[in-house]
């Protein structure tokens, strides 16, 4: 075994042990949050990396992180239709999907997987690169701000819009946010970092109510968030219906 493989195993299982510690034992969203978008991108970028192995990096990580979304998703509602999903079925599908990756990065170079390695990133070019983009992390910064405000105020009951849960400071930092956002595109064009910040801003745009109710919500948000809390509470409700595995996985 190279020390690269040993690093990267190293480094996958700090990841999925994260998560799982996320599945067992954090109540925080926020915490959860982060670890998975962690994980996806580790995993799904490794997994990318094996069947898409000519293309770019972002197209890498980003039909990796579907491919794996996807397959976690199946498994997760297959394993629902004939059982249900509760913390134990979740951790294994986790750790069986963690093993499966790795297995796979071994058929693979690892150099590949190595960022640091192939850009050759070190400490100052970081501070260099921050230095030349402060706006840009002015921006992200705002956008973490903005996200952890929507997260504190996640709710669980039915209202008539998630909006009534904020005061007005929060749509002045989003004004703000928005306005130093399409400053720094205008300043700095067609650079990667670009595209990331628009993703996130149009993420917070399109997921507020999303976000916002912890459950989340269908059609009919009186019968959608009563199934949730129920598959939350007793892991499965019967009859089971195809239509809304995917929603409520």
């Amino acid at each position: 075994m190279t020390k690269l493989l040993k690093k990267y195993i190293t480094l996958a299982t700090i990841i999925t042990t994260l998560l799982i510690l996320a599945v067992w034992y954090t109540t925080s969203p926020i915490f959860g949050t982060l670890v998975y978008i962690l994980y996806l991108a580790f995993f799904g970028y490794s997994l990318g990396n094996f069947f898409i192995k000519q293309e770019k990096p972002f197209w890498k990580l980003f039909f990796g992180v579907i491919g794996l979304t996807a397959f976690t998703t199946s498994l997760l509602s297959i394993i629902y239709w004939f059982y249900q999903i509760n913390q134990t079925t979740i951790t294994l599908v986790f750790l069986f999907t963690s093993l499966i990756i790795v297995y796979l990065s071994k058929k693979i170079d690892l150099k590949d997987l190595t960022i640091l390695h192939k850009y050759q990133i070190t400490l100052e070019k970081i501070k260099d690169y921050l230095k030349q983009n402060i706006l840009g992390v002015v921006v992200f910064l705002g956008q973490i701000i903005i996200l952890a405000t929507i997260f504190s105020h996640r709710y669980d009951e039915t209202i008539i819009s998630p909006w009534t849960l904020f005061s007005n400071k929060i749509f002045i930092l989003f004004f703000l946010v928005s306005a130093l956002l399409l400053f720094f595109l205008q300043k700095a064009k067609h650079k990667k970092t670009n595209l990331l910040l628009i993703i996130i801003h149009t993420a917070i745009i399109l997921n507020v109510a999303f976000l916002v109710f912890k459950y989340g919500y269908g059609f009919d948000p009186h019968i959608h968030e009563a199934t949730e809390k129920w598959i939350r509470e007793y892991f499965l409700i019967t009859p089971k219906q195809p239509y809304y595995i995917g929603q409520y996985m």
